[in-house]
């Protein structure tokens, strides 16, 4: 008898002359059992895919229908990787890092407690993919924002990355919170150089590796349209460029900690509209050398 746990172009067992017909070729491939796997058993079956050695030649076709369904498998996983994020997103944001339970969040998700812990391992790490997500959130905004403005002079394309940073910090006042979290955490260790400051599971966490990664990003991005605008003659002030990024993300960063209520029209008798201008008025002043 064969066995019918088996892909229909790949056996776990050694192929035999009925698996083969002519040339090399595959039979009709068997249709694919329907089986429930978890995300280990997934990822196991997409190694093995991509990896094994298939003797011989095999049909295009049956290429082509096991590959659609490894993505489908794939891409499942990516869609409930997004539900339990967006979930710890709204669980976070209202009950905090330290009253939240990872019950909390995967009641909010609709899965199972152990199903989450499957994909993210700790409540540190589901944090940390939330921190990574809003990262990646205004490296997005910043990498439009100079698309957006190619051919323009340097002053320009700064003065367009301070105002999407602005506008981010109004629109996301979780996420800078999330990112000045993170901030804190580069202090703890004294960036990264002494880690045992932090939890476990903390230094365990894949996203906390991801964000050290790309945690200079937008700053590296800045510091470029600084130094070309200071080049094209844009931007009058011979000051460090680095200096100059500083005052402008402390300034709008500071601006972001103190008003906890950015979106509306005042904060303790201050218009805020008029608060924004301010700030970008004075970055632009900053830049022409008259600060």
């Amino acid at each position: 008898m064969r066995s019918r746990n088996r892909f229909s172009y790949c056996n776990t067992r050694k192929c035999s002359s009925r698996d083969f017909k002519g040339r090399g070729r595959f039979t009709e491939p068997t249709p694919p059992l329907k089986i429930p796997l978890g995300r280990a058993a997934k990822n196991l079956i997409a190694r093995l895919f991509f990896s094994a050695h298939i003797p011989g030649s095999f049909k295009k076709k049956s290429f082509v229908t096991h590959y659609s369904v490894m993505a489908t498998v794939l891409t499942k996983d990516t869609i409930k990787e997004d539900d339990i994020i967006q979930a710890a997103e709204k669980v976070f944001f209202s009950m905090g890092f330290g009253n939240s339970k990872m019950e909390d969040i995967a009641k909010e998700a609709g899965y199972s407690k152990v199903t989450v812990y499957s994909y993210f391992g700790s409540k540190e790490n589901l944090y940390m993919a939330l921190t990574f997500k809003a990262m990646q959130h205004l490296i997005d905004g910043m990498y439009d924002t100079l698309d957006k403005l190619k051919g323009k002079s340097g002053l320009e394309s700064f003065m367009a990355m301070a105002e999407n940073y602005l506008n981010f910090c109004v629109s996301h006042r979780h996420y800078v919170d999330l990112m000045l979290n993170y901030l804190s955490i580069v202090r703890m260790t004294v960036a990264g150089d002494k880690l045992d400051k932090i939890s476990q599971a903390m230094q365990d966490s894949i996203y906390y590796r991801k964000i050290r990664g790309i945690q200079n990003v937008t700053i590296d991005l800045t510091v470029e349209e600084i130094k070309r605008g200071q080049s094209d003659g844009s931007i009058k002030s011979q000051k460090s460029p680095w200096l100059i990024h500083h005052t402008m993300w402390s300034m709008i960063t500071g601006y972001a900690k103190v008003n906890y209520q950015p979106s509306a029209d005042k904060f303790i008798h201050a218009d805020n509209n008029e608060w924004k201008k301010l700030l970008i008025a004075t970055i632009r002043s900053i830049c022409m050398d008259k600060i």
